[in-house]
């Protein structure tokens, strides 16, 4: 099938979430300037020169509010380590359960919180040009009884966004017929297919090679084109089977 470049690459959640301008107004200061013109000043009357006189009081008004801030810095600088108080007494959230390696089988990692328990076997896929562009991870679950049979573990592909939701995914066991599941969610870091598989699948998968994960990724208003990610079941049993105990 043909494959195209995938512009984001899926990042690791998995495990997390299955157990996680402004500007400053300027003030406009106008000064205030006499506007007779001082052409007309000798034809003006005798009671002219006391327009200035007049004046005087409101030329002092400039000379005065600078006073007032002045007198306010003071207050101001006193209350600042007030406000920055409780910034610098805020206590510092701990850091929650951080996903580690704790073992390898095959092409598998098995991940677990801070090393324990509950855990996950994962592996990522890659595209033609070497990008991550999947992620799969199953955990175990208590047996349950389904139309497809006993499940007792859970599925978990996430592609990036902007796939063909109704597409669905693909999956292929080896040379199998392929079967297709639906997409549960789409989060920040890529649309999220759940699905429990049964004891059935599981059995395949430990004695097969290679399974196909298919999914469309619309390209130029003409349709989508397909992607097959393989994911090797190389060690599948051994991590499978690490999870149990």
């Amino acid at each position: 099938m043909p494959r195209t470049h995938v512009r984001s690459s899926l990042r690791l959640a998995a495990l997390a979430a299955l157990m996680a301008g402004a500007a400053a107004p300027a003030l406009a200061q106008q000064a205030q300037t006499g506007t007779s013109d001082p052409a007309q000043a000798p034809a003006a009357q005798a009671p002219a020169p006391a327009a200035p006189a007049a004046e005087a009081p409101a030329a002092q008004a400039p000379a005065l509010a600078p006073a007032a801030p002045a007198q306010q810095a003071p207050a101001q600088a006193q209350q600042a380590p007030a406000q920055q108080a409780p910034a610098q007494q805020a206590p510092q959230q701990p850091a929650g359960p951080q996903p580690q390696v704790v073992a390898t089988h095959g092409d598998w990692t098995i991940l677990c919180l801070d090393g324990k328990p509950p855990c996950i076997m994962r592996q990522l896929g890659y595209n033609a040009d070497g990008r991550e562009v999947m992620e799969l991870s199953i955990r175990r679950i208590p047996p349950q009884q389904t139309q497809q049979g006993t499940v007792e573990a859970v599925m978990d592909v996430r592609v990036p966004l902007g796939v063909f939701l109704r597409e669905g995914l693909s999956l292929q066991i080896d040379s199998a017929e392929s079967q297709r599941a639906q997409f549960s969610i789409c989060l920040s870091e890529g649309c999220l297919m759940r699905q429990p598989i049964p004891n059935a699948m599981v059995s395949a998968m430990k004695k097969g090679a290679v399974a196909k994960f298919g999914f469309v990724v619309p390209q130029g208003g003409q349709g989508g084109t397909e992607f097959n990610i393989d994911i090797s079941l190389s060690g599948f049993t051994a991590a499978y089977n690490a999870l149990a105990e």
